[in-house]
């Protein structure tokens, strides 16, 4: 029999699909959509702009970074800072850069604004749990950073170097780092926006509500087992003989919940969602019927089973924690308290309805568990948005940049204490402006012109 091999692992070795012609046929179609999309790739169009920006303004975008900082001395992860800064009004002044090089400060905070502290954006990257690094995001950054923003982007290990359990427990390393030091970097800790995109908004949603698992003491607690956490997530049926099946089989495979976090994570501000995956056993069928599931790392990552999936699929979690409640009242009311507690009040969810990649249902999904733990959720579904346009309209002026910075600074003033102290971030001017000879559902199709000096937009 033929062998295919292909580019995923499994525990660090190749992985090797078996003949089928249909099968081989869609992963094929799945690579080369893959890598030729790259070409139309939007995130790829900004970060070749961002980079020739660079190259042009090198000193002025060196001002404002601080790379590879070490968050983890064990692992050895790497966090990369873009600081805030307050942009020029003089729309041609980075034209006369290399004129005011020994006056570099005019390009940082005014001395009223340096004194205030900034808001912080925690910014976590997908890649399907394989792939990804925080310099692909330096476009995003710089741009956070010019307005106003002391922007994050830490790594974390991906599999298979780790598996979702220990991404969790890296990015919780990553936050408190943050806490812990970003006073020093002009950020206010009391000011923490996280965003994440695709399997980062898992990571990002998951890492929140293993905090509050911890501190309920899920872990210990025999009635919220990984059994009857996974019986009580409203995945499985609620005959008596199902459930007895998934008690044999979940004996069998034994499973576990991603296990205490080691460190307490600081108080979350907001958090915006895009495009995530929040089902990893939904969207495990979604990626068979396509394909591509030996190409992309989230089964291995999760664990393989279906039970210690759906222990790592946020939908799931919030869904037992809601129900568990019929079988233990109190260790459940205790859990919610605390998944209340830990979740920031106000959380964007934002997706494309036509998303190829991962479908919208993910997101309509978890909005409506987030709204039943009593957090405010936004959703921002549009039609044009597909799989990484929310990403690379964060990279430039753009409508959605607008909205997500709105977004943070209305969630950090309803937060109120030090979020009253915390200066203003700069508003993007959006200006809608006619493209001669192109028509939209019968009217005249509009770009964004955007009044900005940073080099990069």
């Amino acid at each position: 029999m033929v062998l295919v091999g292909v580019a995923a692992q499994r525990n660090g070795e190749p992985l090797l699909l078996r003949w089928h012609p249909l099968h081989v046929w869609h992963a094929f179609v799945a690579i080369c959509h893959t890598v030729l999309g790259t070409l139309w790739d939007p995130i790829a169009h900004r970060t070749v702009r961002h980079l020739g920006a660079r190259l042009r303004h090198g000193h002025l975008f060196r001002l404002h970074v601080v790379n590879n900082v070490q968050y983890d001395t064990v692992t050895g992860l790497c966090l990369d800072l873009y600081l805030a800064r307050r942009k020029h009004h003089h729309r041609h002044h980075h034209r006369h850069a290399r004129h005011t090089h020994a006056n570099d400060s005019a390009d940082a905070l005014e001395p009223t604004q340096r004194d205030r502290p900034r808001p912080v954006i925690v910014f976590l990257y997908g890649g399907a749990w394989n792939s990804g690094s925080k310099e692909l995001y330096a476009a995003l950054g710089h741009h956070f950073g010019h307005h106003g923003f002391v922007c994050v982007i830490p790594d974390y290990r991906i599999y298979p170097r780790g598996t979702v359990d220990e991404m969790v427990h890296d990015i919780a390393k990553a936050l408190a780092w943050v806490k812990e030091n970003i006073p020093d970097h002009g950020g206010d800790p009391d000011q923490i926006h996280l965003i994440g995109h695709s399997a980062g908004s898992h990571l990002l949603l998951l890492t929140l509500l293993m905090a509050a698992f911890t501190e309920a003491g899920v872990h210990s607690h025999p009635g919220l087992s990984p059994t009857n956490l996974v019986l009580h997530s409203g995945f499985t049926t609620d005959s008596e003989s199902s459930r007895s099946a998934m008690r044999r089989a979940s004996d069998r495979v034994a499973p576990t919940l991603p296990p205490p976090l080691p460190v307490t994570i600081p108080p979350i501000a907001s958090c915006v969602l895009l495009a995530g995956v929040y089902d990893t056993v939904q969207h495990l069928d979604y990626e068979r019927r396509r394909s591509v599931h030996e190409l992309s790392g989230m089964q291995r990552a999760n664990k393989e089973t279906k039970e210690n999936m759906l222990l790592r699929s946020p939908t799931a979690l919030l869904s037992a924690a809601i129900t568990a409640g019929v079988a233990d009242p109190s260790a459940s009311a205790n859990l919610l308290a605390q998944i209340a507690h830990t979740l920031p009040k106000h959380v964007l969810v934002a997706h494309g309805t036509n998303d190829t990649t991962v479908p919208v249902a993910q997101s309509m999904t978890v909005a409506d568990l987030l709204r039943a733990v009593k957090c405010d959720v936004h959703a921002h579904f549009r039609t044009d948005m597909a799989h990484t346009v929310p990403v690379a309209d964060l990279m430039h002026a753009s409508p959605f940049f607008n909205l997500v910075c709105e977004f943070v600074n209305d969630a950090g003033q309803a937060k109120g204490g030090s979020g009253e102290t915390s200066a203003p971030v700069d508003k993007v001017v959006v200006k809608p402006k006619r493209r001669a000879g192109q028509r939209a559902n019968g009217r005249a199709a509009t770009r964004v012109v955007v009044e900005s000096s940073d080099p990069s937009s």
